[in-house]
């Protein structure tokens, strides 16, 4: 049984769902273990830092995200599945690229007397951008489809992607 391209589609969809959604899933789970005793509010140097982690995040996922080899003459027979294969790792990139300041303040928190806020604050300005970054859109397939057919191979991923 082979699966048609909107099924793929429909595939990477729910999987950015589940990446998207998994952050704040595991920070909400967290949060109340985040000791609030005391808890300072949080200064603008830290608010900075979070932030500037996020772009830099972002930044990572621009340029290294949709670095992918370019399908080879060899290739070309395969070159469907392995279009796929290729976006589904660069997806994966990006999501661990933009994923990190996230997960990084969630120690933050641990480590400075500032409650959950900071972790808020991180979830607040990451999970659009993880969510940007990883979402299968015209824009992203376009990417990694260019890249893929830079020698001149076809990867029909924008058909499968319906883009």
């Amino acid at each position: 049984m082979s699966t048609t391209p909107p099924q793929v589609a429909d595939v990477f969809r729910r999987l950015a769902l589940v990446l998207a959604l998994s952050p704040l899933l595991i920070c909400g789970a967290v949060a109340f273990t985040i000791p609030t005793e005391g808890a300072e509010p949080v200064p603008p140097w830290l608010t900075g830092a979070i932030v500037a982690a996020v772009v830099l995040g972002f930044a990572l996922a621009e340029t290294l995200g949709s670095r992918v080899s370019p399908l080879t003459a060899d290739e070309s027979s395969d070159a469907a599945a392995l279009s796929i294969a290729r976006y589904r790792t660069s997806m994966m990139l990006r999501f661990v690229l933009t994923e990190w300041p996230i997960i990084a303040t969630i120690a933050v928190c641990f480590v400075l007397d500032h409650g959950p806020w900071p972790l808020v604050l991180a979830v607040a300005v990451g999970v659009p951008v993880l969510a940007y970054e990883i979402w299968p859109s015209g824009r992203n397939v376009r990417r990694v489809a260019d890249r893929l057919e830079a020698g001149g191979v076809r990867s029909g991923l924008r058909e499968t992607f319906g883009v």
